[in-house]
């Protein structure tokens, strides 16, 4: 199917399943939706998420309940951990 006709879920099931990187891609993606969400969720200024479609609150509420799922099934994530060399 062209990927203009995929949902969403569709197209993230494609990028997760058939990568030429094999299932290393769905740790990247997990990584970064955690990421991403954490920090959304923690930002003290929502309305730099203002936009034509939604109040920027609203949208740091979706990303605080992401990773409060996210959190439930991998932990909190730790944005001072680490970089690996």
């Amino acid at each position: 199917m062209p990927r203009q006709h995929q949902t969403n879920v569709e197209f993230l099931t494609e990028l997760m399943e058939y990568s030429k990187f094999g299932p290393m891609v769905q740790g990247f993606v997990i990584q970064a939706l955690h990421e991403k969400a954490d920090e959304i969720a923690n930002d003290p200024h929502p309305e730099r998420y203002d936009c034509g479609l939604f109040d920027g609150t609203y949208w740091q509420a979706i990303a605080q309940d992401v990773a409060r799922q996210m959190a439930e099934k991998y932990g909190d994530y730790n944005r001072n951990q680490p970089a690996i060399d």
